[in-house]
C-alpha cells in the first residue's frame, strides 16, 4: 500500500508539472501570437489573475505600443525565464510590468535604474507623456531623487504640474535643503504667484539666516501682489544697509569699556553673598534656640500630664461609686413607693368597703325608725 501511494503520489505531480509547462494560452501582439502556460502567466501577472474565468481562457492580446521583441521579453520574463535588461529595453518593460501588474519585473527594472544612477534618463522618459500609472512611477522615482533632478537642466523644463507633483510628492527626499531652497527662488522667480504653494514645501527648520529672512521676504511679496524677483533685490539692499546700522552699533557697544562696572558688580554681589551667609547663621541660631524652648515646653507639659492625669482618674472612680450608690439608693425608693402605692389601693378599697356597710346601717336605721 505505501507504494502504491508514492506512485499514486508521483503520478499527480507528474500531471501537475505538465499543466503547469502546457502552452494552452495564445498571446496576440501585432498580429503575432505566442503560446505560452496560462498558469505560468497567472502566476506573475496579477492583472491576468483579475479576469473573471482566466482559468478557461485560451487566448488574450497585448494593445501595447512597443516593438514584439519587447513584448516577447516581457512574456519570456512573465513565464518564468531569465531575460536582459538594458538601457534600450528598461523604461519599456517597465511599462509593460506595471500595465500587468508583474511586481517581480517592475523590481527588476527598479534595481537596473537605481544601479544605472541616471536621472537625466528617466526625467527625459517623463517628457513623453506616457500612461499615468507609468508616469506616477517615474514622478516618484525622480522625487527620492530631487536633489540630483535639480541639478539637471533638463528637469526646471518640465510642465508646471508636472514640477508640482515632483516637488510635493510625499516621498520626496532632500538631502542638500540649501540647493532645494535655492531651486525652489527660480521657479517663483519665473512662475511668480502660481508657485506660491511651492513654498509649502520649504522646511524653514533647515534653512540658515539669510534663506530664512529671504524666504519671510518672498511670502510678504507674494502677498501683496509684488514681483517677486525685484521685491527681492529691494528687500535685499534695504537689509544690506540696515546689517550695516547694526555693524557700526555693534562697533560702538563693543567699544564701551565695561570693566569699572563689572568690577563694581562684582563687589556688590560679593557683599549681597556676605549679607546672605550672615543672615543664614542667624537662622540657624534662632533655629537651635526654637528647638530648645520646644525640648523644655513638652517636659513641662508631661510633668503637668503627670501631677493632674491622677487626680482626674481618682475623681471619675469616685463619681462612678457614688454614681452606682446613688443607682441602688433610687431603686430602693421606686421599690418603697410601689409597695406605698399598693397600700393606698388596698386602703381606699376598704374605706369603700366601710362606707357601704355604714350606708346599709343607714338606711336600716330609716326603716327601723319608720316602722316606730
Amino acid at each position: 500500500m505505501t507504494l502504491g501511494f508514492q506512485i499514486g503520489k508521483r503520478g499527480m505531480k507528474k500531471n501537475w508539472i505538465l499543466a503547469f509547462s502546457t502552452p494552452d494560452l495564445a498571446i496576440e501582439h501585432h498580429g503575432i501570437i505566442k503560446y505560452v502556460s496560462k498558469y505560468q502567466f497567472a502566476l506573475f501577472s496579477e492583472r491576468f489573475r483579475e479576469i473573471q474565468d482566466f482559468f478557461f481562457m485560451s487566448a488574450i492580446k497585448l494593445d501595447s505600443s512597443e516593438n514584439h521583441e519587447i513584448v516577447e521579453h516581457f512574456i519570456a520574463f512573465s513565464t518564468g525565464n531569465q531575460i536582459e535588461i538594458t538601457n534600450n529595453n528598461v523604461f519599456s518593460l517597465t511599462k509593460l510590468s506595471i500595465e500587468w501588474k508583474v511586481e517581480s519585473l517592475k523590481n527588476r527594472c527598479s534595481s537596473f535604474l537605481d544601479e544605472r544612477n541616471n536621472i537625466q534618463n528617466e526625467i527625459n522618459e517623463l517628457t513623453k507623456f506616457n500612461n499615468p500609472e507609468f508616469d506616477s512611477f517615474l514622478i516618484q522615482r525622480i522625487a527620492e531623487q530631487i536633489d540630483k533632478a535639480i541639478m539637471c537642466p533638463l528637469f526646471v523644463s518640465l510642465e508646471f504640474p508636472m514640477l508640482i507633483s515632483i516637488i510635493t510628492h510625499p516621498n520626496r527626499k532632500i538631502r542638500n535643503h540649501s540647493l532645494f531652497f535655492e531651486f525652489i527662488i527660480k521657479l517663483l522667480e519665473k512662475y511668480s504667484h502660481a508657485a506660491f504653494v511651492l513654498l509649502y514645501s520649504i522646511d524653514i527648520r533647515w534653512l540658515s539666516l539669510d534663506e530664512l529672512i529671504r524666504f519671510f521676504v518672498i511670502v510678504k511679496a507674494l502677498k501683496n501682489g509684488e514681483n517677486v524677483g525685484i521685491s527681492i533685490l529691494d528687500k535685499l539692499a534695504q537689509m544690506n544697509s540696515e546689517m550695516e546700522s547694526y555693524k557700526e552699533k555693534l562697533q560702538q557697544i563693543e567699544s564701551i569699556d565695561f570693566s569699572s562696572q563689572l568690577i563694581s558688580i562684582d563687589q556688590q554681589m560679593t557683599d549681597i553673598i556676605s549679607l546672605l551667609g550672615n543672615n543664614i547663621n542667624r537662622c540657624r541660631k534662632a533655629l537651635q534656640e526654637n528647638c530648645g524652648l520646644k525640648n523644655k515646653i513638652d517636659k513641662k507639659i508631661r510633668r503637668i500630664a503627670d501631677v493632674v492625669v491622677e487626680p482626674l482618674i481618682d475623681l471619675e472612680n469616685q463619681i462612678k461609686k457614688i454614681d452606682k450608690s446613688c443607682n441602688s439608693k433610687i431603686g430602693m425608693l421606686n421599690r418603697a413607693l410601689k409597695s406605698f402605692e399598693t397600700t393606698q389601693e388596698s386602703i381606699v378599697y376598704e374605706q369603700r368597703e366601710i362606707q357601704k356597710i355604714m350606708n346599709s346601717v343607714v338606711y336600716k336605721q330609716k326603716n327601723i325608725d319608720n316602722t316606730l
